[in-house]
């Protein structure tokens, strides 16, 4: 039995509450306001279709003004989620060049992403519709949900979803064999990148997300 470890890279303007989202589905607790010591990495267990997956959750909050840091949580990510206020659609208009600049890095035209229009429990200040938000995805091939980080509203969905987009992407595009160096201080094979041997994590009491989805 093995576990899946995904890095999760979330991005967005200033201010749309990525740090919030990330807090929500880590702790399921929501700041009343952004943490300024949160960490950058963020990991959590759970099990998605009965398999266990370790999300770990890089959080951008504190570099909106460091291209050199965003562009090494970009390059580490295996998916990104693009945050937005539906309330706010300047950072609408930041979902694109998120995305765009995603895409350069990476070097393809496809990558994983999921974008996310925050504060949907704030209808009477919105400025984006949810067709913009949906067209917008269609558009870029990216998935798209709103969500809310006060009332806890699709947070855990959004990274359900995730690993689905993940899964796919790998199908679609399987990676080279790679394997991690022997160790010669334990002398033993440490196994393939990105997976782990979890046989100690046979007593898993973790979250367990599941949905009333086809799996893919």
């Amino acid at each position: 039995m093995y576990r899946k470890e995904y890095t999760v890279t979330v991005m967005g303007a200033a201010g749309v509450g990525k740090t919030s989202f990330i807090s929500q589905f880590i702790s399921g607790i929501f700041p009343h306001e952004d943490d300024p010591t949160m960490d950058l990495s963020n990991r959590k267990l759970c099990l998605v279709d009965d398999e266990r997956v370790l999300f770990d959750i890089l959080n951008t909050a504190s570099m909106e003004e460091c291209s050199a840091m965003l562009e090494v949580c970009m390059e580490r990510c295996e998916v990104m989620i693009i945050i937005y206020s539906i309330t706010n659609r300047e950072s609408f208009l930041h979902v694109s060049t998120f995305g765009h600049n995603l895409l350069q890095l990476k070097k393809k035209d496809y990558f994983p992403m999921l974008v996310v229009g925050t504060r949907s429990d704030e209808h009477h200040e919105r400025e984006v519709s949810t067709e913009e938000g949906m067209a917008f995805a269609s558009q870029n091939r990216c998935g798209f949900l709103e969500a809310s980080t006060k009332s806890n509203h699709n947070i855990e969905k959004a990274f359900y979803d995730i690993a689905h987009e993940i899964r796919q992407y790998s199908r679609d595009h399987p990676p080279l064999p790679h394997r991690m160096p022997f160790c010669g201080i334990c002398n033993s094979d440490r196994g393939s990148y990105g997976i782990v041997d979890e046989k100690d994590l046979s007593d898993f009491d973790g979250p367990h997300i599941t949905y009333a989805q086809k799996t893919l």
